[in-house]
């Protein structure tokens, strides 16, 4: 069991919430066994006029030789009104610096081929995901926190995108997706 602290701000943390926490650090000892400990943090931070309360996480996880810190800020698009939504988001990318740490510590690293050109095929702005169609002809989901500078939202079919490419759990995923704005190809498919 991985040591760990769950801290609400401006807010009081519900058993609900405690335990969809919990579950998630737990999660964690499947990537890297040597967690030495997990703090999380979560706040509502203030509230939009057209909106509820936005969740803001901030994970801090304490590896051998380094540490992880994810925090999440508000998304513009109101999916973090939802805490499970924001909760799910922040501990994807934790997992994934975890995944790398371990990976780090057993000799092997990553290759970035960041030449993989690609469009994108289609795109579920309200879902937060999305299909790249490469060169050879090969589809590759990304997801909202792929894409770098926060630009998912100017992405549209057909935008021209450089990625970097890994297995995931249920095929070829684009872990770092850069939108090349210069460059739109034709019949764009928004779905």
């Amino acid at each position: 069991m991985i040591p760990y602290n769950i801290v609400g701000r401006e807010l009081t943390v519900s058993n609900a919430m405690w335990n969809a926490i919990h579950d998630h650090i737990e999660s964690l000892e499947k990537y890297f066994d040597r967690i030495i400990r997990v703090e999380v943090a979560v706040s509502a931070p203030h509230r939009h006029s057209q909106k509820g309360k936005i969740y803001h996480i901030r994970v801090h996880v304490s590896l051998p030789g380094d540490d992880v810190i994810v925090s999440r800020e508000a998304e513009q698009d109101g999916a973090h009104e939802d805490f499970y939504v924001a909760l799910r988001d922040t501990f994807r990318a934790v997992t994934r610096k975890v995944q790398d740490h371990a990976r780090k510590m057993q000799g092997f690293t990553k290759f970035h081929n960041m030449d993989n050109i690609a469009h994108v095929e289609r795109i579920f702005p309200g879902q937060d995901f999305g299909f790249l169609k490469t060169v050879d002809g090969r589809e590759i989901y990304f997801h909202r926190n792929s894409v770098i500078n926060g630009q998912f939202d100017q992405l549209q079919g057909g935008s021209r995108v450089r990625f970097t490419e890994e297995m995931g759990e249920k095929g070829p995923q684009a872990t770092t997706v850069h939108f090349l704005p210069s460059a739109t190809l034709s019949s764009p498919r928004t779905l």
